[in-house]
């Protein structure tokens, strides 16, 4: 018995002297920041598309353009204005999609501190002017231009 004991112990001893000699546990940054300087050298406004529509707006538009067309005169005439109104509504309503996704930027042109020229689009309400020293900061991918 005692010798079962010792053994159970000294198992016991042999496993925390082990787990006490590995490599102690680090943690994660969460990624990394870069932090660098520069002077704004250019401003522009820009339009940014959002891309293709997805065509509800079209299907939307013929719909209804076709149903007002059909209500324009009668026999041959009403198939006509029907059709024309389609095609126009279409046209009218992939026009309304695609100007619904775009947005305006200003896109800032900076020369860094190292030399190098590099544009960035930050929001049109952010009040930046020609010649402001600004601090561009980029986390995980994500860069931001700061005053």
């Amino acid at each position: 018995m005692n010798r079962t004991i010792s053994g159970v112990i000294g198992c016991a001893v042999i496993v925390l002297a082990a787990a006490c000699a590995s490599d102690p546990v680090t943690s994660s940054t969460q990624g990394s920041t870069v932090v660098r300087n520069g002077q704004v050298t250019g401003m522009r406004d820009v339009t940014i598309r959002g891309g293709r529509g997805t065509g509800i707006g079209s299907f939307v538009g013929a719909i209804l353009g076709g149903v007002a067309g059909s209500a324009i005169g009668s026999g041959h005439g009403s198939t006509v204005a029907s059709i024309g109104g389609a095609v126009g509504g279409s046209m009218a309503g992939q026009h309304v999609e695609e100007s619904s996704k775009s947005s305006q930027r200003t896109e800032l042109t900076v020369r860094l501190d190292s030399g190098e020229v590099q544009t960035y689009q930050v929001d049109p309400g952010d009040r930046f002017r020609i010649g402001d020293p600004v601090r561009v900061t980029t986390t995980n991918g994500i860069t931001r231009v700061t005053r």
